[in-house]
């Protein structure tokens, strides 16, 4: 099962905090370029916590394995650093779960960002931003008009 999708562009060194949190067995960082380095693939898979098995894929690989993901009993964290990624596996994938946390607001000019983030609610996905040290929810709803 999926517990949370999130945009961080620290990827699996982040989401191992988290999903300390959420009790996740698994973290998937899903980056086309880090999947395809070796030495960049495996820094992010041995920076998991020892109580999660960490993985990297390429967007197009990533698909069957979340597949699986929803399907099975272990709690994964999905992770990206490209808000786009979560359009594109939304477009393929429906199914996934209808929220994604994203661990900063976008600065008001990085218009691929933003542009992503509308296309995710389009998409009937809730959007927010959480602070996790602050348990601060931040809904997009209540920033989108500093866009």
């Amino acid at each position: 099962m999926i517990i949370l999708m999130r945009v961080d562009s620290k990827l699996v060194r982040s989401a191992k905090n988290i999903s300390a949190c959420n009790g996740a067995d698994r973290i998937v960082a899903i980056d086309d370029a880090i999947a395809s380095n070796p030495t960049l693939r495996d820094t992010e898979i041995m920076s998991a916590p020892i109580t999660c098995k960490g993985r990297v894929y390429g967007v197009e690989e990533s698909i069957d394995h979340l597949r699986k993901s929803l399907k099975n009993v272990y709690k994964t964290v999905v992770v990206v650093r490209d808000p786009s990624i979560f359009v594109t596996l939304f477009d393929r994938m429906p199914e996934l779960p209808k929220s994604v946390d994203f661990a900063k607001q976008p600065k008001p000019d990085d218009t691929k960002s933003v542009e992503a983030i509308k296309a995710l609610v389009e998409r009937g996905v809730e959007v927010y931003f959480l602070d996790w040290l602050k348990d601060d929810k931040v809904t997009w709803d209540s920033v989108k008009n500093n866009y």
